[in-house]
């Protein structure tokens, strides 16, 4: 279970956003900061969205193998070509539970904390400060009343309200309003209030509809929609409304698929495509440069269907993970597939993976 908020809000707010890396030849990290106009977000960006009781079934087969072998931190470790460990790409601290307590990516500066109440339902999460956001993020949520608060800001000592969402009870559907307020030191939030409805359609349709507010005038409107079977998300996609911007009727709009699902007899995951949105829909491109002038990068809707194949074993854990469908840029040359294998030590517990690129990874393990 996640709050998918932190991860949209950063996107929303247009900030700076940062990647960095580690050179091959060595242990150097390279930062690179991009800057420059916000980027346009959609409302569903700024959405207050609640924490979900549901996890895939790979981080499933994770928490139980932690918990059963009382796993208390696991390090994702990059090897060298000799064999040894160079860097750690990933942490993870673990409770007796096998949920994750903190989790960081020391390359990137990034570190989550996270924390639950006795039912195991996620009720606290903060993002420290990081290179190119230099704000704590803190998203808290209340199983009482339902409500999810968020503040940044720099210390925690002068975190400032950004979000506040509750459900809203309505016959036929159910509701969620966000409340938006501008937080010093950042852009103001496009609109002031986000109202999402989910409304069950005929079938296994789940439609998603919301409006953008700025005081009681609707600015902005957008549609989703979800084709769910036996509780699995087999489709997904945007829904176009009319020029008017407001849908008035359950089945307006047309219905665009941007991702299909596969899955087996036992209901595992197998197949994951995502496809390109029409070319009179497609999100014009951006380019940021980076503030030392050295790099650029560019945000663009990708034009191919992008497909990852899951093989897993009988217990269904996962063995390999393929991508394609990827072409190089500026070019009708495909990339080829990138496939990502990984093994298992007998308890259970993953040994390492190689990635798509020929690199290896190690998973180093404390326990209880």
């Amino acid at each position: 279970m996640r709050f998918a908020l932190p991860t949209l809000l950063l996107l929303g707010l247009g900030h700076d956003c940062s990647g960095q890396g580690t050179a091959p030849a060595g242990d150097k990290k390279i930062l690179m900061s991009f800057s420059g106009p916000p980027l346009p977000m959609p409302l569903i960006a700024l959405a207050s969205m609640m924490p979900s009781h549901r996890a895939s079934l790979d981080d499933s087969l994770a928490r139980l193998a932690h918990a059963r072998n009382r796993v208390k931190t696991v390090a994702l470790m990059l090897l060298s070509s000799s064999g040894g460990a160079r860097d750690t790409s990933d942490y993870t601290v673990l409770d007796r539970a096998g949920y994750p307590v903190l989790t960081a990516k020391p390359m990137f500066g990034a570190r989550t904390h996270l924390r639950y109440n006795r039912q195991h339902r996620l009720i606290s999460l903060t993002k420290d400060a990081e290179p190119g956001f230099a704000f704590i993020i803190q998203a808290d949520y209340d199983p009482a009343s339902q409500t999810t608060t968020t503040r940044i800001g720099p210390t925690p000592a002068t975190l400032a309200l950004y979000q506040t969402g509750h459900n809203i009870k309505r016959a036929g559907a159910s509701s969620s309003e966000t409340l938006l307020t501008t937080v010093p030191g950042l852009p103001a939030p496009a609109v002031d209030r986000v109202l999402l409805t989910r409304t069950a359609l005929s079938g296994d349709t789940i439609r998603i509809d919301m409006l953008g507010y700025q005081g009681k005038e609707v600015v902005n409107a957008e549609a989703y929609y979800a084709l769910v079977s036996a509780g699995q998300q087999r489709e997904g996609g945007t829904i176009v409304l009319p020029a008017a911007g407001r849908a008035t009727r359950a089945l307006e709009g047309r219905f665009i698929p941007n991702r299909r699902s596969t899955f087996d007899a036992a209901g595992r995951l197998i197949r994951t495509q995502s496809l390109p949105a029409p070319a009179s829909l497609a999100d014009k491109s951006i380019t940021q440069t980076s503030d030392d002038g050295q790099g650029s990068m560019t945000i663009k809707s990708s034009p191919d269907t992008l497909t990852t194949t899951y093989q897993r074993g009988a217990d269904g854990q996962l063995l390999r993970e393929t991508f394609s469908g990827m072409h190089w840029s500026q070019s009708e040359k495909p990339a080829p597939p990138q496939t990502t294998t990984y093994d298992y030590l007998p308890n259970g517990l993953r040994r390492g993976k190689t990635d798509g690129l020929g690199t290896h990874y190690e998973y180093h393990y404390t326990f209880y």
